[in-house]
Order: C-alpha cells, then sequence, then structure tokens
C-alpha cells in the first residue's frame, strides 16, 4: 500500500495538513472557508473538560532568558512537588508563525508540541527529543527559554485517565518552556514523528498567538497566555 500527502488550503490564515496511506496514489485537494474562524472554534464549555481551577507558578525571575545566557534555568531551579516534570516546544517559522496540532484523540483540541522529560534528562534535550518525536522536526533551533516553569492541573477526568495510563498521581504538570526556530522546509513535518512513539496528532497548522490561545483547551489557556507573553518580543 502506497503512502500519500494531501492538505488542505484555506483563503483563510490557517492551513490544515496531514498524510494518509492508500493506493489510489498522491491526490491534492483545494476546499474554502470563507467563514473561517467558525463559531465553534471556542471549546470554553467542551463536555470532556469540565471547569477547573487554574495554577500558574513562577519563580521570582526576569521575563525572558534567551538561549545564549550563561546559565541554564531550567538547572536553577526545580518545579514544585506532585506535578509530572514536562517540556513544552513555541515552535515557529520564519514568518513568526507558531506550530499547532490537532489531537487525534479529541480532534477539537490543538496544542503546541509538549512531552514528558525522563528521569535525569536535560530539559533541553527533552525539548529537542519531544518535538522531534511528535513533529519528525530535526531542522530547529532553541532561541530562547522561559525563566520559570508554569504549571496547570489536570481536570479531574483528565486527572483520572492520565494517572492510571501513567500509574502514577499527578496533580499536573509542571512545564519547562522553550521557543524554538524551525530552519527547515514544510515538508520535513511528518506528524508520524520519527517513529519511536505512537503518532498524537491528526492535522497541523502555522497560526498566530491569538489562534494558539483561542484553540487550546481551557485547562492550557492560562499557561499559553503566559508562555506567548514571555516570547512576546521574538514573535513580533
Amino acid at each position: 500500500m502506497g503512502l500519500c500527502r494531501f492538505a488542505f488550503f484555506s483563503s483563510s490564515p490557517l492551513i490544515l495538513f496531514s498524510s494518509c496511506s492508500s493506493f489510489l496514489g498522491p491526490r491534492t485537494v483545494s476546499i474554502s472557508f470563507p467563514n473561517y474562524p467558525l463559531p465553534s472554534a471556542n471549546f470554553a464549555h467542551l463536555p470532556f473538560l469540565p471547569k477547573t481551577h487554574f495554577v500558574i507558578t513562577k519563580t521570582n525571575i526576569p521575563r525572558a532568558a534567551t538561549a545564549s545566557s550563561s546559565s541554564s534555568s531550567s538547572s536553577m531551579e526545580a518545579p514544585p512537588q506532585g506535578y509530572r516534570r514536562n517540556v513544552g516546544i513555541c515552535l515557529i517559522n520564519y514568518s513568526k508563525k507558531i506550530f499547532a496540532a490537532s489531537r487525534l484523540d479529541i480532534p477539537s483540541a490543538w496544542q503546541m508540541p509538549q512531552g514528558g522529560i525522563d528521569e535525569g534528562e536535560d530539559p533541553r534535550n527533552a525539548a529537542i527529543r519531544e518535538l522531534r518525536e511528535e513533529t519528525g522536526v530535526n531542522s530547529a533551533e532553541i532561541i530562547a527559554e522561559a525563566p520559570y516553569w508554569l504549571t496547570y492541573d489536570f481536570p479531574p477526568a483528565v486527572r483520572e485517565k492520565l494517572n492510571n495510563q501513567w500509574g502514577s498521581d499527578w496533580k499536573g504538570q509542571a512545564q519547562k518552556w522553550f521557543l524554538v526556530k524551525f530552519t527547515g522546509k514544510d515538508e520535513e513535518i511528518n506528524l508520524l514523528g520519527d517513529g519511536t512513539e505512537k503518532a498524537e496528532f491528526g492535522e497541523w497548522s502555522w497560526m498566530s498567538a491569538d489562534q494558539i490561545v483561542d484553540l487550546a483547551v481551557d485547562f492550557k489557556k492560562p499557561v499559553y497566555k503566559e508562555v506567548l507573553a514571555v516570547f512576546a518580543p521574538h514573535l513580533q
């Protein structure tokens, strides 16, 4: 069975890409979405994500820390107890647009790449690894780092599901965020990743900061707003 790629191009700023396998050969389909964004783009009341309290934890460190700093704040502070150590990746292209993808298990939920930090792993190395595993991207460089850990609490249903999956009892995730510049071409992006992990995403797009926040699930919105505020000087 041969592989094929297809893309959805619209007249709006949002361009969706996906991939599949088929024996029918390569296809390209053009679809126009004149009324984007749809009213349903706001997921504030999704039934599977009950309202919950949001927690953002940060230390009293200057607002910006670049990759050229003499020391890494990742190694200078520890995340709060009870939260799973995690990295987040804000991947931008030459046009300062931000990469986001829709989850396979929750197609209406869009997010930036993220993933757990292995035991003893440096957060910077974890960020590059997670980016490669989730998007197939190797052509990238870290250009900035959030100078503090950000946390969010899992909604009860999500907490139960994930802790059953992980065999743990985390309250949420403590994230170290990195701003990463994509130096390759879009053809390099592959939502099957590098083949080492199960695929998580179904579609992807380059978005504005406002679109990233609007399309994020409720319990991640506060962290996304904070991250994008920290990285704002690099996004202008």
